[in-house]
């Protein structure tokens, strides 16, 4: 028990898809390795979008009430008996997944890809919108002093950048295609940048996105055709595959699908080098995704899929704080 037990806890719920409200719910009680943070900045990820839309994100569905959000950052109010690192006052990052630490993963070092993982805002663990959050000590992380609550807050889809471009070896000199000009996107150029990828190309059927990534760690923005009435996806996909690689200079070493429609999943199949790297950020996309199979193994092209982050990817993300580069580029695109 806490002073702050008799606090109020306004919670952003997702009763039914389209139907967000505000409730007070409790605020939780800590165990002896728990913090209480006080959330000051929460992102709106894409997922939080498709739970509120459709009531669903992938095989995730919303069944009972459930509080939203999970790229959070904020202040520790209170701690449990036996935290040592932490202390009220400090300011955070909150890393949302909650591992089992015992499994293989785990204990292996990839402990992203722990089965038994506890996600903020993925059904049915409640997420960070909230005022008050209980959550691990040793899934909370430091902020440098000047490191804001909004760029904490970003540094959860800024470690889904930053691993998959390590899950997709780019390296100096690498010519990288990042497809969906999104935040995570966007984000992913930016690793790719810091990487040593001496091309950075980025593309999306949106003018106005494109026009932002002109300024933000892109060298060339691609403005993508739609699909002409009734024209399969994949024919789609190889006009656009075969006007990309005229127009672009060719295959990519890397290439980076951040929006897991269809026809992008099977274009980027189609541009990447051979024995070059397909990756996903962790997006979802369908079991027909992937039409082209010949084009993906007859060249030993590696398709990766990045899920989350490692441990050193958060910690080094939240402690080092390089956010801004010679350049003088913000490593975080504001106001996404």
């Amino acid at each position: 028990m806490t002073i702050f037990q008799d606090q109020p806890n306004p919670s952003a719920v997702l009763l039914k898809a389209g139907e967000l409200v505000v409730q007070n719910l409790p605020v939780p009680e800590l165990g002896p390795t728990d913090v209480l943070v006080n959330i000051k900045a929460t992102g709106i990820c894409g997922s939080d979008v498709h739970y509120f839309t459709h009531g669903k994100s992938g095989d995730y569905v919303v069944k009972d009430p459930l509080v939203m959000g999970h790229e959070s950052a904020g202040q520790v109010v209170a701690i449990g008996s036996a935290v040592q690192s932490l202390k009220p006052g400090d300011r955070v990052a909150v890393e949302p997944g909650v591992t089992c630490r015992t499994c293989d993963m785990c204990k292996s070092g990839l402990y992203n890809l722990c089965p038994d993982v506890a996600f903020a805002a993925t059904p049915p663990v409640h997420g960070t919108l909230c005022h008050y959050y209980k959550h691990p000590e040793d899934m909370c992380f430091k902020l440098p002093d000047n490191v804001s609550y909004e760029e904490g807050a970003l540094i959860e889809p800024l470690s889904v950048g930053l691993y998959s471009i390590e899950r997709g070896s780019v390296k100096v000199g690498d010519r990288v295609l990042v497809l969906g000009a999104g935040p995570v996107g966007l984000l992913c150029c930016a690793a790719a940048k810091a990487a040593g990828a001496a091309r950075v190309m980025i593309a999306d059927i949106s003018p106005s996105r494109l026009k932002f990534a002109a300024s933000y760690y892109t060298d060339s923005q691609i403005l993508l055709d739609k699909p002409s009435p009734n024209e399969p996806n994949i024919e789609y996909a190889r006009r656009t595959a075969a006007k990309i690689l005229k127009e672009y200079g060719g295959y990519a070493d890397c290439v980076l699908d951040c929006t897991g429609v269809e026809t992008c999943v099977q274009l980027a199949v189609l541009v990447c080098h051979g024995y070059g790297y397909f990756t996903h950020p962790w997006v979802k996309f369908s079991d027909d995704a992937i039409h082209n199979r010949h084009a993906l193994t007859a060249n030993q092209k590696r398709w990766c899929c990045s899920a989350g982050w490692t441990w050193s990817i958060h910690s080094g993300t939240t402690c080092g704080r390089d956010c801004e580069s010679s350049s003088g580029h913000p490593w975080y695109p504001s106001l996404l």
